[in-house]
């Protein structure tokens, strides 16, 4: 039945059945009836910004206090570093946050941590959602003592 009627549903030309389709099957992969993380991966480049952000909260919510799909790891890291580039500030600073978890975090290559890390410097001003969720990100993978700012002493 899902492949009969939700897989159409997820590549429908309107953008606000495409999200409810990936809602539906968020709450069918967290009731464990199915689990296509690929169509969920693949919706992070979906070219509607609510379908993005739908898809964004689903891939972090893989990874709330369970390490149940540490084999999605890698790939989701990799692509949450990639929509961290989004040009919809929502977007951008919602996969940042994403990031922020241990176990992403630790997937990430050493070129999309650094580019992660660097928006907190280089995002525009318009992003300012990301620039604050990029500082947290660097607070808690690169200080020695997350949640306390070293100030030079003067």
């Amino acid at each position: 039945m899902q492949e009969t009627v939700l897989l159409p549903r997820l590549h429908d030309t309107a953008p606000a059945v495409r999200r409810l389709s990936l809602n539906a099957l968020g709450r069918m992969m967290n009731l464990g009836l199915l689990w296509w993380p690929e169509r969920v991966l693949r919706s992070l480049c979906d070219p509607a910004t609510e379908v993005r952000v739908q898809a964004v909260e689903l891939v972090g919510a893989w990874f709330e206090g369970s390490d149940d799909h540490a084999a999605e790891a890698p790939e989701a890291a990799r692509w949450l570093a990639e929509r961290s580039r989004d040009t919809e500030p929502r977007v951008a600073a919602l996969a940042v946050r994403q990031l922020r978890r241990a176990a992403l975090a630790s997937q990430l290559s050493d070129s999309n941590f650094e580019q992660v890390s660097m928006l907190s410097l280089t995002a525009p001003d318009s992003h300012g959602l990301l620039r604050a969720e990029a500082a947290l990100f660097v607070e808690q993978h690169l200080l020695p003592d997350p949640g306390q700012v070293l100030y030079p002493a003067y």
